[in-house]
């Protein structure tokens, strides 16, 4: 990795103002992920990896807990996602996992 060439963040983007970059800000000044030398492409550090390992087995416990798994889900796999209005945001979707966990 190219420690000379490593890119810093000066200041946070306003979340407002550009979703996109605020969340990389956000990663890349808590050092979670960090550039490498190949363009575009970022390296998970290990306490962005540990999050990510985290969430994935967050996820796997929820599928897998499922009592009903609908028939459009395994038939369309993530194209169900796409075609489901009710979870077209990410507010929706996030709602959705929050009331599957107090469940």
């Amino acid at each position: 990795m190219a420690n000379d060439k490593k890119k810093m963040v000066e200041a946070i983007t306003a979340q407002e103002v550009d979703f996109a970059q605020w969340y990389t800000d956000i990663c890349t000044k808590a050092e979670l992920v960090e550039y490498s030398s190949v363009k575009g492409f970022v390296v998970l550090r290990p306490y962005g990896y540990a999050i990510w390992e985290n969430i994935q087995r967050i996820m796997d416990g929820m599928f897998k807990n499922c009592v009903v798994a609908p028939a459009e889900v395994k038939a369309k796999g993530m194209e169900y996602f796409d075609d489901n209005e009710d979870l077209k945001t990410a507010e929706k979707l996030i709602a959705a996992i929050e009331q599957f966990l107090r469940s």
